[in-house]
């Protein structure tokens, strides 16, 4: 069958619209742009991207003057997840209405569901500063002013900017005291900032503008249960959250790393894992790598390692440790390549300090998951190691991209990825073989592959950075011989053996409760 251009759509489209009018009556192109866009709208709602793309694009071509026109084609552009376009779309609507601040707002959110912060702080603040302006000068703000303030505020929480973050929840909470998104990101902020009571009021207040917010909810279970206070209620509402995921409501409620620490079923994480990949992989376009030479990788093997942590932490730690590990056996290859790509801002630890002696230390924390992608892709890997999981600080969109041909996910985090990797490292502790249908990776179990605190791991370094509390070496429970022990333990006696992921200072007496 030939394939039809753009331009038979569009003529098909003008022939329906000038079917709607009588011999007798002429239409103006302000008309049929109007009129091929309100038929945008509705095929929108029904589901008909594709087509709501194409009339709302008919609109622009018919009126190129009109802005308007230009913002629904972005929303249509990034709802298909053509960031690119919508971006586009977007530019040309401010260039035809300067700073209106839905506009601004949208192109904003862009920005930073790509991954780049930086150009969405910039967008955002200056549809703040325009708004502002016309504070000042009487006018009320637009409907959308404390949506703006929240928005930035999570723009800030994205690149660990918590006072700032701090800041712009409260003017949206001043501006829109009954927007409960608003009240719920706030508790977000204020529990990074270790202000964990008031993180759950202010949960609470969220809660009781909108007790029907399956994300909410997740929030307030979370903390209770982080904070060692339980309620009659929590194990209700968590049963709620279980069961609103299995039949398919508001999955993106509860994150995949909530759903493993609120204790789903380990096919419901793998469910919303998959759903939030699905989600985010729209549009997205994976690079295309080229076949390796045999004489390539008999010369050398380059193997990447994405984190979030490279500083004085459980995973900093022991991939200092891996990596000079590796430099001292080199693998049995003539040549063995580590680059470490980190998602978080320099520092000076000393576990950063060993990474960069012992690797290519490179930083992606100011690119947006494109741009990562690319640098990623730019080093030719063999194989790229995710270091995070689901974990604090992910950036499963830029695996998403496919920047190595072989994806694996090191040390064994609970719960499958969703489809970003290809293998799991892990052992039989952390993923039993009965639940490997769980999983979307194909699971190496390797015996054992616990995280291991080296020698540099010592009382004086932990106490100093753990609110100078004093622990000992052997008090860290971090030798070979008691992992040796743990696993003949399991195997021959089923003894349980409880462990809080390497940090003492994690034993407290909400811990046992």
């Amino acid at each position: 069958m030939e394939k039809k251009s753009k331009y038979f759509y569009f003529a098909v489209t003008l022939t329906a619209l000038f079917s709607l009018c009588p011999p007798s009556c002429s239409w103006h192109p302000s008309q049929l742009a109007d009129e091929a866009s309100n038929l945008g709208i509705l095929k929108r709602q029904e589901g008909h991207l594709a087509e709501s793309k194409r009339l709302h694009t008919l609109s622009t071509r018919l009126m190129p003057s009109n802005g308007v026109y230009y913002f629904r084609l972005g929303n249509i552009l990034n709802e298909m997840g053509d960031g690119d376009g919508a971006i586009h779309a977007f530019a040309s609507a401010l260039r035809r209405h300067g700073h209106n601040c839905d506009v601004l707002n949208n192109l904003a959110n862009v920005y930073s569901s790509r991954g780049d912060m930086i150009s969405a702080m910039r967008v955002s603040k200056a549809a703040i500063q325009t708004e502002e302006l016309n504070i000042e000068r009487g006018n009320h703000p637009c409907a959308i002013y404390a949506g703006m303030r929240l928005n930035l505020g999570g723009v800030f929480l994205q690149m660990h900017r918590y006072v700032e973050a701090r800041h712009e929840l409260e003017a949206a909470v001043r501006a829109e005291p009954n927007m409960y998104e608003a009240w719920n990101n706030y508790g977000n902020i204020l529990k990074e900032m270790g202000e964990h009571e008031e993180a759950l009021t202010s949960y609470e207040k969220a809660y009781a503008l909108n007790n029907r917010s399956l994300k909410i909810v997740s929030n307030i279970v979370t903390q209770r249960r982080s904070m060692g206070v339980y309620s009659e209620s929590d194990d209700r509402d968590v049963e709620t959250l279980a069961t609103a995921v299995k039949i398919g409501q508001d999955v993106g409620a509860v994150t995949p790393f909530w759903a493993l620490a609120l204790a789903f079923p380990l096919s419901i994480q793998r469910r919303i894992a998959a759903g939030v990949l699905a989600a985010s992989s729209v549009g997205v376009s994976t690079f295309d790598h080229a076949k390796w030479k045999v004489e390539k990788r008999i010369r050398e093997v380059k193997v990447g390692f994405l984190t979030s942590d490279v500083g004085n932490h459980i995973v900093g730690r022991g991939l200092n440790s891996l990596l000079g590990r590796l430099r001292e056996y080199k693998m049995s290859v003539p040549t063995f390549r580590p680059v470490v790509f980190s998602t978080s801002p320099p520092n000076s630890d000393i576990s950063t300090q060993g990474i960069a002696r012992n690797s290519r230390l490179l930083y992606l924390h100011d690119d947006g998951h494109e741009t990562a992608g690319q640098k990623i892709n730019a080093e030719r890997l063999d194989v790229l190691f995710d270091m995070n999981g689901w974990t604090k600080g992910e950036r499963h969109r830029i695996l998403l991209l496919r920047p190595a041909p072989i994806q694996a996910l090191l040390h064994g985090f609970a719960g499958t990825t969703g489809g970003t990797v290809d293998y799991i490292v892990a052992d039989k502790t952390v993923i039993p073989p009965d639940y490997v249908h769980a999983y979307t990776e194909r699971v190496l179990l390797m015996e054992p592959c616990f995280f291991l605190l080296e020698e540099y791991a010592s009382e004086k370094l932990v106490g100093r950075n753990f609110k100078e509390q004093e622990y000992s070496s052997s008090a860290m429970l971090a030798s070979a011989s008691f992992l040796t022990d743990v696993h003949s333990c399991n195997e021959n006696n089923g003894c349980v053996v409880v462990a809080v992921y390497a940090s003492m200072y994690k034993t407290n007496v909400h811990f046992w409760r």
